[in-house]
């Protein structure tokens, strides 16, 4: 376990009600946006559609009915909160929110994973579709889903923080993934093990240029992914975060898959909710 200024602490003493941290995060439960554990340096490095580390992204949800395969992925934000895209949850066959379950800690899709899994499973209480949603145009795709029981922090779930203006930059240089467990190619199966992508945020007019999404592309959405194509999330990561690192070390939610044109085609990136514009809709409800 690492605290906020890299120091590293033995696992029995985080949350022992002494703050051995020098910033108290080791005593801190609202540590959002922190794995539980440190990569190794040559683990961190990844450049594109490779599988994720267990536990590396640890509010990563995925969401699915019963015997079928999942349909949208969703973000972790507290114990009983889920944030997803709002297409994820308009269908017909998803309207009896008694057949939804949502999958924390998991990394493994189709069976049980590695003997350490602490994975868990909750039922959707309710869900709050946001009233300006609209599928034609794709503009505010985001929906909350409060779960029917409490996800307990563990090594494999945690929950996001959620990114700002202040707490997170949106440029070329920002440092984004995208994970999901979305088809690896457009006509590709469904990978069972979580991936994920390194992506670089494309900035909304270079997006909105005539080869690309000509003008689709709203200011409250992200273009994120790689201009030159072959890599990008695809059919499946619908609903799952785009994750960006703030500079105190935590990581934060900077977007959410919305839609794109086909998967990794050239001058066709992702498009993410730009979930900043949506924090106070978030807070009304949560």
């Amino acid at each position: 376990h690492t605290c906020g200024d890299g120091t590293c602490l033995p696992a029995e003493v985080w949350c022992n009600g002494t703050a051995e941290c020098e910033d108290g995060t080791d005593e801190d439960s609202t540590g959002c946006g922190r794995r539980n554990f440190t990569l190794p340096d040559d683990e961190d490095k990844i450049v594109g559609g490779e599988n994720a580390i267990y536990g590396a992204w640890p509010w990563q949800v995925t969401v699915r009915t019963y015997g079928r395969a999942p349909f949208c992925g969703g973000t972790l934000l507290n114990a009983e909160w889920v944030v997803i895209a709002a297409h994820c949850l308009m269908y017909d066959d998803y309207e009896d929110w008694k057949t939804v379950r949502v999958l924390a800690g998991k990394h493994h899709l189709e069976h049980p994973g590695p003997p350490n899994s602490q994975a868990a499973v909750a039922g959707v209480e309710r869900v709050y579709l946001h009233e300006e949603h609209d599928d034609g145009t794709k503009e505010n795709d985001i929906a909350l889903v409060k779960l029917d029981r409490k996800f307990e922090q563990n090594n494999f779930i945690n929950y996001l923080c959620v990114g700002s203006n202040e707490t997170v930059r949106l440029d070329e240089n920002s440092y984004c993934f995208a994970t999901g467990w979305g088809r690896t190619s457009e006509d590709g199966p469904q990978p069972d093990v979580l991936q994920e992508l390194k992506v670089g945020i494309i900035p909304t007019e270079v997006c909105n240029s005539e080869p690309s999404y000509n003008g689709r592309i709203r200011d409250n959405m992200i273009c994120a992914g790689h201009w030159e194509g072959g890599k990008d999330a695809c059919y499946g990561d619908s609903g799952s975060p785009l994750v960006c690192a703030g500079d105190d070390g935590r990581w934060y939610l900077a977007g959410i898959g919305s839609w794109g044109r086909g998967c990794a085609r050239e001058f066709k990136p992702g498009i993410y909710v730009r979930t900043s514009r949506y924090i106070a809709w978030m807070d009304n409800i949560i």
